[in-house]
């Protein structure tokens, strides 16, 4: 049950802090004054909501700056990726165009040359003919040229 005391500030007998002599002091308000326990806890509130705002203001700048660097980081990336992929994609549209223009015979002859290319026999018998010089003359043993 609540005890309803007076404030006195000359009384030392009871040794209540700062906090006990306010509410009582509330306490008293509360009873003679109807609403008045309302107007005290808007003003407490006001000041609470402005210091938990103050104090969030930082915390909401801090999470801003990790979402522009975020973002940053984001089109930081994929900008230059795109870039390069529309570059690949015109210069493979620009082969593509060459190779539309070319004859069934120049076809097959890159085909070829990229196949041997290719061939892992096919370099190791390349790499031994740059080895030896030239491999198709070859001397003949009897003489003639």
């Amino acid at each position: 049950m609540l005890q309803l005391f007076t404030y006195n500030p000359e009384d030392t007998t009871r040794e209540r802090g700062y906090f006990y002599t306010m509410k009582q002091q509330l306490a008293v308000i509360a009873l003679i004054v109807p609403f008045a326990a309302t107007e005290e806890m808007k003003i407490v509130s006001q000041s609470a909501h402005k210091m938990v705002q103050s104090s969030s203001n930082i915390s909401i700048f801090v999470v801003m700056c990790f979402v522009v660097a975020t973002l940053n980081m984001i089109i930081g990336s994929n900008v230059p990726m795109r870039l390069e992929i529309s570059k690949i994609i015109k210069d493979r549209k620009a082969k593509l165009r060459v190779l539309c223009d070319i004859t069934a015979e120049e076809a097959q002859k890159m085909y070829t040359v990229m196949q041997c290319r290719n061939d892992p026999n096919e370099r190791k018998r390349i790499k031994r003919k740059k080895k030896r010089g030239d491999g198709n003359q070859t001397q003949r043993s009897d003489g003639t040229d």
